[in-house]
């Protein structure tokens, strides 16, 4: 390029933030890149390019969305940073509004080539804590390259990898255990699909076989801590797998059909404007279950056993040991997991999707050592019931579960923000 055949000394360069939704025409001319995922947004691939425009040596910056830091679609481009480039400089913005973008930043540097023993050199990475801009008084902090790990770049001293080793060395991977995480359900149009008690009752009354399939649901924000408040909504469950016939719930199909216009245009639809999308795991919403907001800026899980279904604003997991895994789930330990290794939305919302939670360690232990935990969950959900303070207990289970990973009185200070 420009009559220059050994590279550039130089890239520099803030790639267009285009979601892979939108990139659809041009995935099968970006197969080639080492770094391709069907899910990566195109940013991504200006590294690569930007990579490639480079001599040995030269000098790349960006400035890009940082979603690529701990995303799914981000473990091949990690890993193309490890084994090609020498990490000099990683600024993670962390969703402040630096420089008025509308997604979450970040600024990274770094040289063609892999560092060596000999150089020693380190990456330069800055945590960005508080509001201030960084100065000399707050330095940008050193740490290894070899610290990170192509699964997330997790930014943080030597201490915080110390942890996040330790977490790892006791916990599994909850995509290993004997668990199906799920997204609730997607209607493609909640203000037909999405009904209150009153109307429920109207259409049951018009027509008693309306109650077949007319299911509770729960959305995103009734999820609290252990538990839900369900908010009086039912969703209307005329699923496609095989498709239900509209024609056998006459009172149903009036009430559709004011919304038939926009029922014929949504994307998300089954073999008639009336179906819902398939899902291959309707059943599974019956079953017992922790269930949580997918994205938010206050993680709660809560638990379920009577068969309400969720919406496409939460996630669920069913499985065995589920009460032992809700007290896990809902502990300081895992919200500080989920909150270092969790992608972030650009208002610093925390995504915790299926991908998101697959990796969290957790500790799997036998049945008969998990009852001091269930115990504890069950007085919880006793006590929620009466509306009663349920604090110390989750204390306890605190204590429990750092006890589970073996933490320091110092761990246990930065798992819960405290400074030493």
């Amino acid at each position: 390029m420009f009559g220059i055949k050994t590279g550039f000394d130089v890239v520099i360069g803030n790639p267009p933030y285009v979601r892979q939704e939108a990139i659809k025409h041009l995935k099968t001319s970006l197969k080639h890149y080492q770094v391709f995922t069907g899910t990566s947004d195109l940013f991504t691939y200006f590294y690569e390019s930007g990579f490639n425009f480079l001599k040995e040596n030269g000098i790349l910056a960006f400035i890009t969305s940082n979603k690529w830091m701990q995303a799914k679609y981000g473990e091949k481009l990690r890993g193309f940073f490890l084994e090609k480039t020498t990490l000099l400089q990683l600024i993670d913005f962390k969703g402040k509004p630096i420089f008025n973008a509308t997604v979450a930043t970040n600024i990274l540097l770094f040289k063609k080539g892999v560092q060596t023993l000999l150089a020693k050199e380190q990456a330069k990475l800055l945590l960005w804590v508080g509001e201030d801009l960084p100065s000399a008084e707050k330095p940008l902090q050193l740490l290894a390259q070899s610290c990170l790990n192509k699964k997330a770049f997790v930014l943080g001293d030597e201490r915080i990898h110390a942890l996040k080793a330790k977490i790892e060395a006791v916990g599994t991977p909850l995509k290993e255990w004997d668990v199906k995480i799920y997204r609730g359900v997607l209607t493609g149009f909640n203000e037909a699909f999405i009904i209150d008690t009153s109307t429920k009752e109207r259409l049951c009354a018009e027509d008693e076989k309306s109650a077949e399939i007319i299911k509770p649901i729960l959305r995103g924000r009734d999820i609290k801590r252990y538990g839900y408040q369900w908010a009086g909504l039912w969703l209307i469950n005329l699923y496609n797998n095989p498709p239900v016939n509209i024609n056998y719930y006459p009172a149903i199909k009036k009430h559709l059909d004011h919304y038939y216009p926009q029922l014929e245009k949504r994307l998300d639809k089954g073999v008639t404007p009336y179906n819902l999308r398939n899902c291959a795991y309707l059943q599974e919403f019956e079953k017992e279950k922790v269930v949580w907001k997918r994205v938010g800026s206050v993680l709660r899980f809560g638990y379920d056993i009577q068969g309400l279904f969720c919406l496409d604003s939460t996630c669920f997991a069913i499985g065995n040991d589920i009460k032992y895994l809700t007290a896990l789930l809902n502990s300081r330990i895992s919200i500080y997991q989920l909150l270092q290794n969790s992608p972030k939305t650009g208002t610093g919302d925390v995504i915790t999707s299926i991908q998101a939670l697959e990796p969290l360690m957790i500790p799997r232990i036998p049945q008969e050592k998990q009852q001091p935990f269930i115990t504890r969950v069950d007085r919880i959900l006793a006590l929620k019931q009466q509306g009663k303070d349920t604090s110390e207990l989750e204390r306890e289970i605190d204590r429990l579960v750092y006890q589970l990973y073996d933490l320091t009185e110092e761990e246990i200070a930065m798992v819960e923000g405290k400074k030493r």
